[in-house]
């Protein structure tokens, strides 16, 4: 099977599905691997079948990270008995190598929310768990296969805390983590003064 275009062509790996006693009787079902978006119901890791033909980055056989929306049924279709997808650019977001380590695609960083203490200097707590996410502030956990051109400024490293233009940055878990995927023209800036480890 070949693409035609820009579009890219992958197969998701379908999460086995168990049921998941909820008490008082409830019970529903989940996928058993922790494969899907954040909210729990999208499959976002899968392979790659055709890439288009001026694809640098991705190649055919590479298992990737893509949006959520990515696996829709809407972008389904069946070849052969099997169920493939038609993948925007724009939604794929990292290779994920042998290893399990995920390397992001073009001006594409992940990073982690720095979360800080929700209580009051009176004690008061402000957050169910104590716990808030700092506003306009994340963590750099990886950085890009490489920084479009267009960009003139300079390149931002792992551990650098920078600000993202708001706080509605699109977020997915993986491995059992949340982390937030941001592109680097919404990055405002770069904190000059703080580092986090990561």
């Amino acid at each position: 099977m070949k693409t035609h275009g820009d579009g890219f062509i992958v197969q998701y790996e379908k999460g086995s599905i168990r049921n998941y006693d909820l008490g008082s009787g409830i019970v529903i079902e989940i996928a058993a691997e922790c494969n899907v978006d954040i909210r729990g119901n999208s499959d976002q890791i899968g392979t790659i079948v055709s890439v288009p033909a001026d694809e640098k980055f991705f190649k055919d056989g590479d298992k990737v990270l893509t949006h959520y929306l990515a696996s829709a049924d809407s972008n389904c279709f069946h070849y052969g008995g099997q169920d493939y997808y038609k993948v925007t650019r724009a939604q794929m977001f990292a290779k994920i190598h042998e290893d399990g380590e995920l390397e992001p695609a073009e001006d594409i960083y992940f990073c982690n929310d720095i979360v800080v203490d929700s209580t009051t200097e009176s004690g008061i707590l402000t957050t169910i768990d104590g716990k808030k996410n700092e506003l306009l502030k994340l963590v750099i956990t990886h950085i890009p296969s490489s920084v479009s051109k267009v960009w003139a400024d300079d390149k931002i490293n792992v551990g650098d805390v920078i600000m993202p233009f708001d706080n509605y940055n699109y977020k997915f878990t993986y491995n059992k983590k949340e982390y937030v995927k941001i592109e680097h023209k919404f990055i405002s800036g770069v904190y000059l003064d703080e580092k986090k480890s990561t």
